[in-house]
């Protein structure tokens, strides 16, 4: 199956925005295996501030920019060929 049909066929769900921040937020939470702080915003649409500490080894696109997180049935399956920065 190539890509184009792969995204034709796979089904997403969204889990959240991520919004990269180097403000420490109230209710954070921390990731010893991301080596970061993940705190929630009060509204129904999701979204996450993430603050990476600094000695955190991220490609610049993660530490530096928002993102979409999706949900698929199998994550391995769909990351198959394709350049990822961080997986999980």
């Amino acid at each position: 199956m190539n890509k184009d049909n792969k995204q034709n066929s796979t089904k997403y769900r969204y889990h959240h925005l991520g919004i990269p921040t180097d403000i420490i937020r109230p209710n954070e939470r921390y990731s010893e295996d991301f080596k970061m702080y993940t705190s929630d915003n009060d509204g129904d649409f999701r979204i996450q501030f993430h603050r990476f500490e600094k000695d955190r080894p991220l490609h610049p696109i993660i530490k530096n920019n928002p993102h979409i997180a999706l949900q698929v049935a199998n994550l391995e399956e769909e990351i198959k060929g394709r350049e990822v920065f961080l997986g999980a």
